[in-house]
């Protein structure tokens, strides 16, 4: 009857412990912004945080920034954004939907590739996608990687909550 008890003790524990692990999703993880290029000071890495964070809450999609320097070329880059995104478990709902902006820089040049995930696909096509890069060209051609990263967030909720409204 002892090693029933310990055994049901066990069980138990086992699922106390994977519902503490389910319960800290992506969402309570607050690292997003992977910067490998070193192309944010602190302060604006933490600017960045709220804003991506300020994303996921209006939008109820992940979004993760990667900074690599070095170049790839476009086909390898949009797969790296996609591994990374996946073997980080990024991502929201039971389609795991988010965006990564890989940013890999190259002999003084800035390059920008994306991932996405989930419903995203539907809402950021490659033309948007082209679309608001080139939108942000002015603030990386200045130097202003913060503002460019500010500016994509800003423009992916615009995308995902119109098509949201939308729906």
């Amino acid at each position: 009857m002892m090693l029933r008890k310990e055994g049901f003790m066990k069980r138990i524990f086992v699922l106390l412990i994977a519902l503490m692990l389910f319960a800290t999703s992506a969402l309570a993880e607050p690292w997003r912004v992977f910067d490998n290029a070193g192309l944010f000071s602190v302060e604006d890495a933490k600017t960045i945080e709220q804003a991506i964070a300020d994303f996921q809450r209006t939008t109820n999609t992940d979004f993760a920034v990667l900074t690599f320097e070095g170049f790839f070329g476009n086909n390898i880059s949009g797969k790296i954004a996609e591994l990374f995104y996946e073997f980080n478990n990024f991502g929201f709902g039971h389609t795991a939907s988010g965006i990564v902006y890989f940013f890999h820089l190259y002999d003084g040049m800035l390059y920008a590739n994306f991932g996405l995930k989930g419903e995203t696909n539907a809402i950021i096509d490659d033309e948007k996608h082209h679309s608001i890069a080139v939108s942000c060209r002015q603030f990386v051609t200045e130097g202003n990687y913060t503002s460019a990263v500010l500016h994509l967030i800003d423009s992916a909720k615009e995308e995902v909550v119109a098509y949201k409204k939308g729906r």
